[in-house]
């Protein structure tokens, strides 16, 4: 019981295997000689503390745990909507380290593929547009909050991962680049599926504009 609980706490996932090694214990209790009282609260006592341990091993692991190397987007200027970065590629292209910093550069497409991970840890992105001349500016940092007095504003608008038909399914950053003061827009159904099939040809070795 003590086993499965511990795996529970540290990866959820595991949590089909988990089940069964504790009603195993479970059972085990049940039928010991203990005092009713002891069995009752050694069955119940991995699952009331299961969700609050869980939660303080992901944050003592985020506030602890080493922190990913800082990540820079380079955006172009007047794009904006959503942008999707498809992580953990190997067909993917390898940001290049600049100033200590990956930088990733987003192509017209507003898909990327790249070969690293979803970062984990005290995040540090920035993100900057790309101007005619090949000027940067800045217009917003995390964390921290969206700089209002840019044109535009940059913000990470989630992580996750997706799956279909035709093996597409993969692991993304999402940004949504706006205008200030323009309302936010639901998801781009239309660019995931545009990010499916370049996942597709990505794997299979056909040059794409997402790399």
């Amino acid at each position: 019981m003590v086993l499965a609980f511990l795996v529970t706490v540290v990866s959820p996932y595991w949590v089909a295997v988990s089940i069964p090694a504790y009603l195993v214990g479970a059972l085990m209790v049940a039928l010991s000689d203990q005092r009713r009282i002891l069995k009752v609260a050694t069955i119940l006592a991995p699952v009331a503390f299961v969700l609050p341990a869980s939660r303080l091993f992901n944050h003592l692991y985020l506030s602890l745990g080493p922190d990913p190397i800082p990540e820079t987007y380079l955006i172009p200027s007047g794009m904006t909507g959503q942008v999707l970065i498809i992580r953990n590629e190997e067909c993917g292209i390898e940001p290049r380290l600049e100033n200590g910093r990956w930088v990733l550069e987003i192509p017209h497409s507003q898909i990327l593929i790249v070969r690293s991970d979803v970062p984990t840890g005290v995040i540090d992105q920035e993100y900057v547009v790309i101007g005619a001349g090949g000027g940067r500016t800045l217009v917003s940092r995390t964390p921290g909050r969206p700089d209002s007095s840019q044109e535009i504003t940059v913000e990470a608008s989630g992580r996750g991962s997706t799956g279909g038909p035709d093996g597409c399914a993969f692991t993304y950053t999402s940004l949504l680049v706006r205008r200030v003061g323009e309302p936010l827009r639901p998801p781009d159904d239309e660019l995931f599926a545009v990010a499916c099939s370049l996942v597709v040809a990505c794997r299979s070795g056909t040059p794409t504009a997402g790399r």
